[in-house]
């Protein structure tokens, strides 16, 4: 136990401060338990209790870390029945090795009757360096996962009902299946033999890697002739013509040469700034790894990148990649980026001036932290979620709009923004704390139903009279859901017909708050907090309500 304690330490220092990306050593087969909850949050108490989104394992698993996996992403042991929603969306086993051992990880897809008791005939458990049968099956949250370098079997139907997009056989596999699921891109390495012809009847395949300089064998019916129409295989330099004459792998509607040797993901430099080529949904792609400390002023990431004469997509930048930076002023980035690592741009004190593209889904922990002479940034509509401390210290702008879409802002996101009006999106359901209500003179809410949240948009305590009542303005249907929710009743709420988007409802909504006074029933100024108060505006209404202090 004490040997588990130690290594625990070492991975959650990791873990601190991004409880939604989790990469643990595990020090023997079965221990993932001691990592992660059953609901999916870290067990290291200095993490923020945020379910795990991203999780990497390193060292032996088993059936029960397995079985806890697809707990995690909404699968159930039985692979007849549907799944629930999971929260687990990007696992990295490539430095894992699969053992026997531990719990069954479902009920097996081999035996038909599915219906029946589970004896132990129809368990499927763990085998040594083998990715069996509907591992991930209904594991509906998961989109990307590399399966380990130490596989030396990949059973059939291993991602179905889920939404990978991807198959990336590690090397050293002999036999191809189909995978099951939305795969769009496969990846089949050198090793390669045999390939079932169910590998190519996923109607979404459209672009196809084989690493074999000799066309492997296909077997089965050699159906789906109409996908290979539309799919692009991609083959080693000088195997072109085997493939174009070769069974089944002629009627793919476009055979084309690439070089094996960049599989090796290449990092190179350009302009100062380092890349490193991996595996994509859209074939090999650049991602940025880090950023010369000499770079300044105006940055502007290409959109592709040149390497040994191709051209590739920049997809990702990694985290850490500029951070500390002082002297970039504006920063640029280029359609087709999707992702933003965790404190990719932390401390770049200086940067003033951020373009985010539309094609961005993934944003990290702490992007823009501390980057204090930032304005406002337009977000764009693919997040789904603002993550911890995201412009911690940013977004120095008026007006603070979250598009929609987004459904989570967690803890710190905007925290010490100066926006005087917030405009939150229909799709919120959860805000953490740390939101920026310092300066806020109206929010906007248009969520039909009051998302849940915590301090400070709770006032239960040591929050002013003039500040709890701000004007919030939500759907008009909504009202009395917010008049009635606890933690957004100290606000004026209003009808969101009532919002007006000009400087004199501005104007006369800081007017009116301003003229907020309150008065004990003996005539004295109340204090913040106190119950039993009247509210008195403008000298001719009074309304008696009752003051919120102490969390009751």
């Amino acid at each position: 136990m004490k040997k588990l304690f130690v290594i625990f330490m070492l991975a959650g220092a990791a873990m601190t401060g991004r409880a939604q990306v989790v990469d643990v050593q595990l020090p023997g087969a079965g221990t993932l338990w001691y990592y992660l909850a059953a609901d999916g949050t870290p067990h290291d108490p200095r993490c923020e209790k945020e379910p795990v989104k991203i999780l990497k394992i390193r060292g032996d698993i088993n059936g029960d870390d397995i079985k806890l996996i697809r707990d995690l992403c909404g699968a159930d042991w039985d692979w007849a029945k549907k799944g629930t929603a999971g929260t687990l969306e990007e696992l990295d086993l490539s430095e894992a090795r699969i053992v026997g051992g531990g719990e069954s990880i479902m009920m097996s897809m081999r035996n038909p009757h599915v219906s029946v008791p589970s004896p132990e005939t129809i368990k499927e458990y763990t085998l040594e360096n083998v990715v069996s049968m509907g591992m991930f099956h209904n594991c509906s949250s998961l989109k990307r996962v590399k399966l380990p370098a130490s596989a030396t079997q990949v059973e059939a139907a291993i991602f179905g009902n889920t939404a990978v997009e991807m198959l990336d056989l590690p090397e050293g596999i002999t036999a191809a299946y189909s995978p099951g699921g939305m795969i769009q891109t496969v990846y089949l390495p050198s090793t390669i033999q045999t390939v079932d012809d169910g590998l190519f009847a996923n109607p979404q395949l459209s672009l196809l890697y084989c690493a074999a300089q000799e066309p492997p064998t296909v077997t089965g019916n050699a159906q789906a002739a109409e996908v290979r129409q539309r799919c692009r295989l991609m083959v080693p330099v000088g195997s072109k013509a085997k493939y174009a004459a070769a069974e089944v792998w002629k009627e793919f509607g476009s055979i084309e040469e690439y070089d094996t040797a960049v599989e090796a993901e290449t990092v190179f430099t350009a302009s100062g700034i380092t890349y490193r080529l991996e595996r994509g949904t859209d074939g090999m792609a650049a991602v940025v790894v880090s950023g010369s400390k000499e770079l300044s002023g105006d940055l502007a990431i290409a959109e592709k990148v040149e390497c040994n004469g191709r051209f590739y997509p920049v997809v990702k930048i990694e985290g850490e990649a500029f951070r500390g930076n002082g002297q970039i002023t504006s920063l640029s980035l280029p359609e087709g980026l999707r992702a933003i690592g965790s404190n990719a741009f932390l401390g770049c004190e200086n940067l003033s001036r951020v373009s985010l593209p539309e094609t961005l889904t993934d944003l990290g922990t702490g992007a823009f932290a501390r980057c204090y002479a930032l304005a406002a940034i337009a977000l764009p509509a693919g997040l789904t979620a603002i993550p911890k401390q995201a412009f911690y210290g940013s977004q120095n702008a008026e007006r603070l709009d979250i598009p929609e879409g987004v459904a989570a802002i967690y803890s710190e996101a905007f925290f010490g923004a100066e926006a005087e009006t917030i405009v939150l999106p229909a799709t919120l359901t959860l805000v953490r704390n740390g939101f920026p209500m310092a300066n806020a003179r109206q929010v906007v809410c248009r969520a039909a139903v009051p998302p849940a949240c915590e301090y400070p948009f709770s006032f239960r305590g040591g929050i002013s009279i003039e500040q709890a009542h701000r004007p919030l303005y939500v759907p008009d249907e909504s009202v009395e859901l917010y008049q009635a929710a606890e933690e957004w009743c100290g606000f004026d709420v209003r009808p969101l017909s009532e919002w007006v988007e000009t400087g004199v409802e501005q104007t006369a909504a800081e007017t009116r708050a301003a003229n907020i006074r309150a008065y004990r029933l003996d005539a004295q100024p109340a204090t913040a907090g106190e119950k039993g108060v009247t509210i008195v505006t403008d000298g001719t209404v009074a309304k008696k309500v009752a003051g919120r202090s102490g969390g009751k």
